[in-house]
């Protein structure tokens, strides 16, 4: 379902970065960006719907907004612009610098806003703990 989403999207907002006889790479490119930022609103939603986890989810919740933190950077810093200024010799079609970098952007946002959750969860859970132990 994910896929039908964001699938017209990276049609619409390509780069102009692969040769013309291989313009399938911009339009791939731009649907991994946008697939990244499904698994993101996946992993929120798992996080809210799931209560407790060990420590390998601690772990994912702490280093996954940090992993995203490096593909948001470069989309922001790589093209010799501000951010959200595009580059019209790479664009294609559409809007992909704007697309890319709030995608980036989103995917950190809702990373941390997973984490948040997850901590806030998991120190609800150790109140919780104490109080029927008493």
């Amino acid at each position: 379902a994910g896929l039908l989403l964001v699938l017209p999207v990276a049609l619409c907002n390509r780069l102009a970065i692969a040769d013309p006889a291989d313009s399938h790479l911009d339009a791939l490119f731009s649907l991994s960006h946008l697939l990244e930022l499904a698994a993101a609103a996946a992993f929120l939603a798992r996080t809210l719907c799931a209560a407790g986890g060990g420590a390998f989810t601690a772990l994912a919740c702490f280093l996954l907004p940090l992993q995203q933190l490096l593909p948001a950077y470069f989309m922001l810093t790589a093209w010799g612009k501000p951010p959200l200024q595009e580059v019209p010799e790479l664009v294609a079609a559409g809007r992909p610098f704007e697309v890319l970098q709030l995608c980036g952007l989103a995917q950190v946002a809702l990373y941390v806003l997973a984490s948040a959750m997850r901590l806030a969860i998991a120190l609800e859970e150790k109140a919780a703990d104490a109080y029927i132990s008493i």
